[in-house]
């Protein structure tokens, strides 16, 4: 039969449920399978995994041997019996009552233990049905409250229309039920509250309704607006004027009530202290019997008051608590119509404010506290300015380079000094071989002699163009001696000046041919030297000229030498690894050092200005986004 049940509900859902519930206030069959069958029904409609049955033993309660349990025995029923067996009797003076569930359960979020009161037949005897309900979503617990407060008649209907109550039902299983059916009556009261769509109409269906049932004179409810509780609604009055003294007097009773978070009676039914110098004031004011404020909670805090005043009778402590009970049915969907008839920027401000609320409590306070820290990051790098600078790879070089180069074409004979040495004026550097030009000067040197010769005899022999053109001849030749032993003057090549040979290897001269005007040493002095930096395209916009930096030299990096920004070359060069850069010209803002070297290279940053965290960590990004995605 369960399966059967199981089966429907799966195929037509809670209509299914409802169905056969109808038909067990008819059932014909034994109390084992109506007690059975009802159980099932229950569990399915208000999604419990469980449902037992609980008889009345006299002042304590015993767990019937007729359960439902879809749990497989995973869930130890008797392990939270004693805690159903504390909910009855507060079960049996409203109508249900609940707690939250000692075990975890499978699928609840936020287990919680319901009891439900069943009505009996002619007070035979006393029982309920226990279930376990999800309470992380108020509405939808509010409507398994409902569901099993709607359901909890079937017994007695199916014992009425039976008549097989046993007569031999022990005397500690009687109690009676009170015939008003107090129950029945807060059921439909809230059944009719949750149908309205509106938040004034169902305020409006409240105060009347309870001012309806429980014969009270006039019923009031206000609700919290900007950090007040104002009337909202007023029994059996559609409109009233809210700047009218008697409103003010109402939220007066309001205000009383949520400064001191606790409901109000005057006359005051149970001893405990409570400044109620207004509700004394406006009993007597308005000649009254009894005046009831009772706060309505939602989410565990105070957003509405509901006064209910009488002129005649009074209401019993059990027909208050069934007010508080109705009022934490309807609460939710109270709240739920406040929030959704507001408009969309009070909505939304609304939820700003829970999610700030939520922020407070100690719940899941490591990730609260993670966030928090992230959110805190994020608005230091947004806010916070650091120095920003740009990198590049700079070395070192001077203008005072001295070239040595061939005077003319020949073969390098010597070498007398190497890279890195220092010179000094007049010192010898290299020698060029000089037996081609000593030749050609003994060759020159005898056709000066033949040519001579030759003038001489021409003369004599009065042929005076022949003579000319010896002569010339002549000097040609001595020209050319000239130009010989000048160059052998200069075979030897010294120093042009003191400084140091930073090019020029032995090894690659030596013997080696060389044209004439070919650079064969480069002789630098240390003095005046200055940085040339190299910066990437991307950076240059940053460069100024007269902006200051710092420099590290590979070879000693724990010294950092300062400089400013000269000029910079604005025409871009193509180096191999960076792409397009821009050299930068920077001047040292001490002197220079004994130990520097033309060419040593180290890593150079400029300072450009302060810059938020947020735009050096991002700024590279977004450069890239803009180049790739533009239109």
């Amino acid at each position: 039969m369960i399966e059967e049940i199981k089966a429907h509900y799966e195929k037509d859902g809670a209509m299914a449920v409802l169905d056969r519930l109808k038909r067990l206030r008819r059932y014909d069959g034994d109390e084992s399978s109506f007690w059975l069958n009802y159980l099932a029904l229950v569990a399915l409609l208000c999604r419990s995994p469980v449902a037992f049955l609980v008889l009345s033993t006299g002042n304590d309660w015993s767990l019937g041997d007729i359960k439902y349990d879809e749990t497989g025995g995973t869930l130890d029923i008797t392990g939270i019996y004693s805690s159903f067996a504390g909910l009855m009797p507060r079960a049996i003076k409203s109508g249900f009552a609940y707690e939250r569930s000692p075990l975890s359960v499978p699928g609840k979020a936020s287990p919680f233990l319901l009891a439900l009161h069943l009505d009996s037949y002619d007070g035979e005897f006393v029982s309920g049905i226990c279930i376990i309900v999800d309470k992380s979503n108020a509405q939808l617990f509010s409507d398994v409250v409902l569901r099993a407060g709607l359901i909890s008649d079937i017994p007695r209907d199916y014992y009425s229309n039976s008549r097989t109550v046993s007569q031999e039902v022990s005397a500690s299983q009687k109690l009676a039920v009170s015939p008003d059916r107090e129950m029945d009556a807060i059921v439909d009261l809230a059944h009719s509250v949750m149908t309205q769509s509106r938040f004034i109409t169902a305020c409006s269906t409240v105060v009347n309704e309870i001012s309806h049932k429980f014969n009270c004179s006039r019923v009031t409810i206000g609700w919290q607006k900007r950090g007040y509780v104002r009337l909202v609604a007023v029994s059996h009055l559609e409109e009233f004027k809210s700047d009218s003294p008697a409103p003010k007097q109402l939220e007066m009773l309001f205000e009383e009530v949520v400064d001191q978070d606790t409901g109000i009676i005057i006359p005051a039914e149970l001893p405990h202290f409570v400044v109620d110098r207004a509700h004394r004031d406006f009993v007597t004011a308005n000649v009254l019997n009894q005046v009831i404020s009772l706060p309505v909670y939602l989410n565990e805090t105070t957003v509405g008051v509901i006064t209910c005043e009488l002129m005649q009778e009074k209401l019993s402590l059990h027909q208050i608590e069934l007010i508080a009970h109705l009022l934490e049915i309807v609460s939710p969907w109270l709240g739920a119509l406040h929030y959704q008839d507001k408009w969309f920027g009070a909505r939304l401000l609304h939820k700003f404010k829970n999610m700030g609320s939520s922020w407070m409590t100690a719940e899941r306070l490591a990730l609260k506290v993670s966030l928090s820290a992230a959110v805190m990051l994020v608005l230091l790098t947004l806010i916070v300015r650091l120095d920003y600078r740009v990198e590049g790879v700079a070395s070192l070089q001077t203008d005072l380079v001295r070239y040595v180069s061939a005077p003319f074409d020949g073969v390098v004979q010597d070498v007398f000094v190497r890279e890195g040495e220092k010179v000094k004026v007049g010192e010898r550097l290299l020698a060029l071989d000089t037996k081609e030009l000593r030749l050609k000067q003994t060759q020159e040197s005898a056709d000066i002699v033949r040519f001579v010769q030759e003038a001489d005899k021409s003369r004599a022999q009065n042929a005076l163009a022949d003579m000319k053109i010896a002569q010339s001849r002549v000097d040609e030749l001595s020209a050319e001696i000239k130009r010989t032993n000048y160059n052998l003057e200069r075979a030897t090549m010294t120093a042009p000046g003191e400084g140091i040979v930073v090019e020029g290897d032995t090894k690659k001269l030596l013997g080696a041919p060389v044209a004439k005007g070919d650079v064969l040493m480069k002789i630098a002095r240390v003095e005046k030297m200055y940085a040339q930096i190299k910066i990437r395209e991307r950076d240059i916009d940053e460069i100024k000229n007269g902006m200051s930096g710092d420099l590290v030299l590979i070879s000693q990096p724990e010294n950092i030498f300062s400089y400013r920004v000269e000029k910079m070359i604005p025409l871009a060069e193509i180096d191999q690894h960076e792409g397009n850069v821009f050299v930068i010209k920077a001047i040292f803002n001490d002197q220079s050092k004994s130990w520097w070297k033309p060419g040593m290279s180290g890593v150079a940053r400029i300072d450009v200005g302060k810059r938020t965290i947020a735009w050096i960590l991002t700024h590279r990004i977004v450069d890239f986004i803009r180049m790739y995605i533009w239109w």
